[in-house]
């Protein structure tokens, strides 16, 4: 029996905490989108593309230069066989030069945008915990992992006002 009612008492307090927590829910890529565009983050991130870009394209075109000189050496009976081994092996290898300076470019480019988009994202986050507290949400889910949920709950106009946008 009063196992029974340690148990009651148990589940009411349970159920009484639950309906106290408050839900909200917020959509932190518009924000972020939203904060990125206003700090110039987009244009910063293509110029620095730009010139990885640029250097690309000069790589695309002296490898066209050297395939056409391979392709020429070929035809050419009187080049040895040594040489034309030899265009062969600088052709591979500056294809795959071309690779790894893509694969790095590539990293080097998605670390760069995680250095602009960091501060932008503990701003929101800053003001999603303040809102939160102001009107004493005890969780705050993010839009994307949400399928149904009330607009009463969102609360991005509010982290979009505390944001300045």
């Amino acid at each position: 029996m009063i196992r029974n009612i340690v148990l009651v008492v148990g589940f009411l307090s349970m159920v009484g905490t639950a309906s106290a927590q408050k839900f909200a829910h917020v959509s932190t890529d518009s924000l972020v989108s939203e904060l990125s565009t206003k700090d110039s983050i987009q244009a910063k991130y293509m110029l620095k593309e730009s010139v990885y870009s640029s250097e690309i394209q000069k790589m695309s075109d002296e490898f066209q230069r050297l395939q056409a000189d391979f392709e020429k050496a070929k035809r050419d009976k009187t080049l040895s066989p040594a040489i034309l081994s030899l265009k062969e092996k600088n052709l591979n290898n500056y294809y795959n030069t071309i690779q790894e300076f893509n694969q790095d470019a590539s990293a080097e480019l998605q670390e760069y945008q995680g250095e602009l988009l960091e501060p932008i994202y503990k701003k929101v986050r800053e003001a999603i915990e303040a809102v939160a507290k102001d009107k004493s949400y005890t969780y705050v889910i993010d839009n994307q992992s949400l399928l149904v949920s009330p607009q009463a709950d969102d609360i991005t106009d509010l982290v979009r006002k505390k944001l300045g946008l």
